[in-house]
């Protein structure tokens, strides 16, 4: 089952694909669709397509996105770099298969400069762009994560002007965390060029911090959602249950339903 402009946008993370079958009715029953995580390093747990298709199709929900964490592309070791090219092949071939739309994944980083960075990416990647679109996916790039050298809103502008076409996988709180930068003025200027978008709540009171369900932090979302919409977003927004609590597997579908009323509001 492809998913298109009948799958739900409003959407959330399944973890790592497991207990598709419940999580397939559950998204059905909420009128959602589903994320899943590519578990690159270690291929044996990953959920079959065709059992992740059958689920989908039996519940009436759909796959939006799938993504991959962590793995350097950028390596400069040519074996590691292949080998991750491969991995990152290996996972646009899934996405396809399970029927999602959009694939995304880090940059990748190397030692040297932003310059040396940008140039790097500038050469290794457009292969692998041109192979996503090859599958008929559209690609985002994550940010800021160790190990992506996106990791600033300098980062960010500077390759944004070298990759004109580049599309943005943005989570308002990594962007406080790992690009140590304030979203609003990051959606800003960049709502033209996020192609998938996560959201997770943040509370942070003195040197305390939780991630609550969407709505009940400190995050403008009519705000964040406005200005994606002044940029004409028409993705997904994806739910992220995450953090120390939330994150538990005996919390997780309770930190969707409380996330859903007030996006239910907002996303259109």
């Amino acid at each position: 089952m492809r998913c298109d402009s009948n799958t739900p946008t409003l959407g959330f993370i399944v973890p790592e694909g497991k207990d598709i079958e419940k999580w397939a009715a559950f998204a059905a029953g909420e009128k959602l669709s589903l994320e899943l995580l590519f578990n690159q390093r270690d291929p044996a747990t990953v959920v079959p397509a065709a059992a992740i298709r059958s689920a989908c199709e039996a519940h009436g929900t759909g796959v939006c996105a799938l993504g991959l964490w962590r793995i350097n592309y950028l390596a400069a070791d040519p074996v590691e770099r292949e080998a991750s090219h491969a991995l990152f092949r290996a996972g646009a071939d899934y996405a396809a298969e399970v029927g999602a739309t959009v694939f995304f994944s880090d940059t990748g980083q190397v030692e040297g400069d932003l310059a040396a960075n940008v140039a790097a990416y500038r050469e290794g990647f457009p292969p692998l762009l041109d192979y996503v679109e090859s599958k008929g996916l559209t690609y985002a790039t994550y940010m800021g994560h160790p190990g992506n050298f996106v990791n600033c809103v300098e980062a960010l502008r500077t390759l944004c002007e070298a990759m004109p076409q580049l599309k943005l996988k943005v989570d308002p709180v990594g962007l406080m965390r790992n690009v140590k930068a304030d979203p609003l003025p990051v959606f800003a200027e960049f709502g033209h060029r996020v192609g998938h978008f996560h959201v997770k709540d943040i509370l942070r009171i003195g040197d305390r911090e939780t991630e609550p369900p969407v709505g009940y932090g400190q995050l403008p979302w009519a705000q964040l959602l406005g200005l994606l919409y002044e940029h004409d977003y028409q993705g997904h927004v994806v739910i992220e249950p995450h953090g120390a609590k939330w994150g538990r597997p005996e919390y997780y579908e309770r930190h969707i339903r409380l996330s859903l009323p007030l996006l239910r509001q907002l996303v259109g």
